[in-house]
């Protein structure tokens, strides 16, 4: 990534912030600069090499082992990331998009998530959808730290193997309003 910048005034530096926030597909990480400084001397160019993401996969199977496919697999910064970072950085996340996947007829997925997220490790929180009117239920993974865990020298995959749903529990119930009178037809 290169980027020009205006220089400091004479004798003052102009500091800057940096914000990257590459595409949910990307190979490559967001990168958050909170401060950097250009001198009067400096030239208008800064140069910041982004790190590769790391490629997460893994099949989604159902409590009997059977591959769960169309399912929705969503990463998002885990909750005890966000409990650690001011309110500008919140916000700032809340406006990335992170990983997204469907999984195939293999109930295979796979996801780019960045290795570091505002300067600590990656840790998210993963959440499984499977289609409408599915029998799966829905299920998350929380606080998952992603390290790579390649081989041959590849530092860029994360697999976590297969990811079983557990059994669906159905709930039948009647709907009553605040008095404790059924509703009809209530669903």
């Amino acid at each position: 990534l290169s980027v020009d910048l205006l220089p400091g005034a004479s004798n003052d530096n102009r500091n800057y912030s940096l914000r990257v926030f590459p595409p949910a597909e990307s190979e490559f990480s967001s990168a958050f600069v909170n401060r950097f400084a250009v001198g009067s001397n400096s030239g208008s160019t800064a140069d910041f090499l982004l790190e590769r993401r790391i490629l997460v996969s893994g099949t989604l199977v159902d409590h009997n082992g059977a591959p769960v496919a169309g399912a929705v697999v969503t990463a998002k910064p885990a909750t005890e990331v966000l409990w650690t970072v001011n309110r500008e950085m919140r916000d700032w996340i809340a406006k990335f998009q992170f990983g997204t996947s469907i999984t195939n007829e293999d109930g295979e997925f796979m996801l780019w998530l960045d290795k570091r997220l505002l300067e600590r490790k990656g840790n998210y929180d993963l959440s499984f959808e499977p289609p409408f009117l599915s029998f799966a239920p829905q299920w998350s993974i929380q606080g998952l730290r992603i390290n790579s865990n390649g081989t041959n020298g590849d530092d860029a995959l994360f697999d976590l193997g297969e990811v079983q749903l557990p059994e669906p529990a159905f709930v039948r119930g009647t709907i009553v309003d605040g008095n404790g009178t059924p509703i009809p037809q209530a669903e």
